[in-house]
């Protein structure tokens, strides 16, 4: 079949592939996709901002779940190119909007710059994109980092194992704090917790 929409149902989800082409067979009740188009609409993007477009993958009719390796991933608000890696696609009940976990597309590249995520805010770290949120993620000895900036300089600086964000906000639980204060003196915390509101631009760290 050629450019055709694959449609899985499963406990009140659905997973939707555009633009497939491939062959089903029948004895073994698998669709083989040569390739295919997944967006994260039901996370609440914008179908034509953030998609993936995977080749080569395989579709079990009778489970609720595949992956797709060498996957080229767009989202068009961050990157000017695609990124690779790998996605997940489940489908999960009532798991939509805001609660979605899925589909996920983790990154083969482990650091990953984002200019300007938010106004005045970089990222440098780990990329997954897991439902309705971007995960960044670092190690002990590489933490992902996230910087904001006034005035086009350097006023602070997070350094984080994990750290949740969505297009309004961004959240962590666990983080180093670094407040640069003037040209050479700065102001350090080794673990606390943060929230930074993208539309009011407010920070708060605990």
């Amino acid at each position: 079949v050629e450019n055709v929409t694959i449609m899985g149902a499963s406990k009140g989800d659905t997973s939707l592939i555009y633009e497939a082409s491939g062959k089903f067979n029948v004895l073994s009740q698998t669709f083989f996709v040569n390739k295919g188009k997944i967006n994260w609409k039901r996370a609440g993007y914008p179908e034509e901002q953030v998609y993936a477009i995977a080749r080569n993958f395989h579709i079990s009719v009778n489970k609720d779940n595949f992956t797709a390796d060498s996957v080229y991933y767009y989202n068009l608000r961050l990157f000017r190119e695609p990124l690779t890696g790998t996605l997940v696609e489940k489908m999960l009940s009532e798991k939509r909007g805001e609660e979605a976990l899925y589909p996920e597309f983790r990154s083969y590249a482990t650091i990953i710059e984002i200019k300007r995520y938010a106004e005045d805010v970089d990222y440098r770290g780990g990329f997954i994109h897991r439902g309705s949120r971007i995960i960044g993620y670092g190690t002990p000895e590489t933490p992902a980092t996230l910087t904001f900036y006034y005035k086009n300089k350097k006023l602070i600086q997070m350094s984080i194992l994990s750290v949740s964000m969505r297009p309004d906000k961004i959240i962590s639980d666990d983080a180093s704090f670094t407040l640069y204060i003037g040209e050479n003196d700065s102001l350090f915390h080794k673990s606390v917790s943060f929230s930074y509101n993208i539309p009011a631009n407010l920070l708060i760290v605990e």
